[in-house]
């Protein structure tokens, strides 16, 4: 994008504003498509006026600029719970390159954070219908009210009779509402959290996500808050970050849109900085985002982008090894890695937050347990790998298994179990045992004996063994074919 810093003005930005805004409405030739010449003569505004608008307390002069050169400006003003906003100019030389877009974005996100009005106010000449048509596909709205040319105001003098002002206002719950749970507050993404976000987006975390592949630098992420922007004024989608009441730290991102299935769904994806799994934040947020999507039910899922077909397949997988190098887990990442467009494949990085299995703890559910519950409920398909200590599955897995037991999580629920060793009957023949006590959906044409061999193999090394990368897509062929039919 090509505003790279923003900043309120003082007076020592006085001149520069006044430069701007005249070269903008008001050029000495015809330059730019925002120029108001054909129909106003005289400047736009003056160094006194402008000095008036930084010294109210109720009013701010944003800057935007590139590289220390000032691109742009508008002005906000509170007034009466509203927030009016003029004299947005943008540099001649930047018009049509986002410039103005970019701005306007960050403006009304800033005057959420800092005022909370309930509308945005604009005052646009009635002539200026190219200028009417970019507010609208902004989310403005037409009010039909007119007023006549402010005269007195010092903004320059009517070229033609009857010139009149036309009033446009936005409501801000077309953006989105402060929504606040007990740990968070969910609020608009802006262009100076580019960098934080950047740095959330470690590789454990962007192997998870199609559509924030690491490295994500600052830039691309500020044009993914552009999107997330454009998406809420066209009142397509949601996109909130997630930030902790206590300390103001960013711990994830989360987007809320109707399912396209059915209006009445709340399609709901997120993702979490690697610090923040298993703490429950998922779950703490999905009854506070239910009200938001105005749905009778959410669609809570865990894969990002939502998808744009009935026919996407969301895996969740789960590794029954903590261990750093584990194959188990390594099987899993690649199989999420080679999977194609149709499917979501999440290795679920939380077991070892879930405190050890404890009836006397079900009701309710210990917030990390729950967050694997909404998981397992959000997913198409589950996939299991677990290793073999003593002849029997592995503690991590089995804790995971007793807390949903006394769920419906895992009934009826489509599951493949994967082994990568062909010495680990035992823990393979006990795990089928308890999925099918569980009343799950054992697929066993997924369920494969993929052997691994190696202590320290590399995921290029498993990808470089075709007829690993076969079994791989047979399991993946075979979970779409159980789910979705032929």
């Amino acid at each position: 994008m090509p505003i790279d810093s923003f900043k309120i003005a003082t007076s020592v930005d006085i001149n520069n504003i006044v430069i701007l805004v005249n070269r903008a409405y008001r050029p000495e030739t015809a330059a730019g498509w925002t120029h108001e010449n054909l129909l106003v003569s005289g400047p736009r505004i003056a160094a006194a006026q402008v000095l008036e608008l930084i010294l109210a307390s109720d009013s701010r002069i944003l800057l935007a600029y590139r590289q220390d050169a000032l691109l742009a400006c508008v002005h906000l003003k509170k007034a009466d719970g509203d927030c009016h906003i003029g004299m947005l100019a943008v540099e001649p030389s930047w018009q049509d390159a986002g410039v103005g877009k970019q701005l306007l974005a960050y403006a009304e996100n800033y005057a959420i954070s800092e005022w909370a009005p309930a509308t945005f106010v604009m005052a646009v000449l009635t002539a200026r219908t190219e200028l009417i048509a970019f507010y609208l596909r902004r989310g403005y709205q037409k009010t039909g009210k007119q007023m006549d040319y402010p005269l007195a105001a010092g903004v320059g003098t009517p070229r033609r009779q009857n010139l009149t002002v036309a009033i446009l206002v936005k409501h801000t719950n077309q953006l989105l509402p402060t929504i606040t749970t007990e740990r968070l507050r969910l609020r608009i993404p802006n262009l100076d959290d580019a960098t934080t976000v950047s740095n959330l987006l470690t590789p454990a975390v962007s192997q998870w996500l199609a559509a924030w592949p690491e490295p994500m630098s600052g830039q691309a992420v500020a044009e993914k808050m552009a999107d997330a922007h454009a998406d809420i004024a066209a009142g397509q989608a949601w996109h909130f970050l997630l930030q902790r009441l206590a300390d103001g730290v960013v711990v994830g991102w989360v987007k809320v849109s109707r399912s396209e299935a059915d209006a009445q769904i709340g399609d709901l994806s997120y993702w979490l900085g690697e610090a923040y799994h298993g703490l429950g934040y998922a779950t703490e947020r999905s009854i506070q985002l239910r009200v938001l999507s105005g749905s009778t039910q959410l669609n809570l899922k865990t894969f990002y982008p939502m998808p744009t077909s009935a026919k996407k397949l969301r895996i969740l997988a789960l590794s029954g090894s903590l261990r750093a190098a584990s194959l188990n887990t390594l099987v899993l990442r690649t199989l999420a890695n080679i999977a194609p467009e149709a499917i979501d494949v999440l290795v679920y990085p939380c077991l070892g937050h879930l405190p050890l299995f404890n009836p006397d703890l079900e009701e309710p559910l210990p917030e990390p347990v729950a967050d694997l519950k909404n998981h397992i409920i959000a997913a198409d398909v589950l996939i299991i790998a677990s290793p073999e200590y003593a002849h029997g599955v592995t503690g991590v897995i089995k804790n995971a298994l007793d807390w949903m037991v006394g769920n419906e999580s895992f009934v009826n629920k489509p599951v493949a179990l994967l082994n990568v060793s062909g010495r680990a009957v035992h823990a393979y023949a006990a795990l089928r045992e308890i999925v099918g006590m569980m009343s799950a959906n054992i697929i066993d044409d997924a369920s494969l004996t993929i052997p691994l061999y190696g202590k320290q193999l590399t995921e290029a090394e498993v990808l470089a063994n075709p007829q690993t990368v076969l079994d791989l897509q047979t399991v993946l062929a075979a979970l779409q074919k159980a789910v979705f039919g032929p």
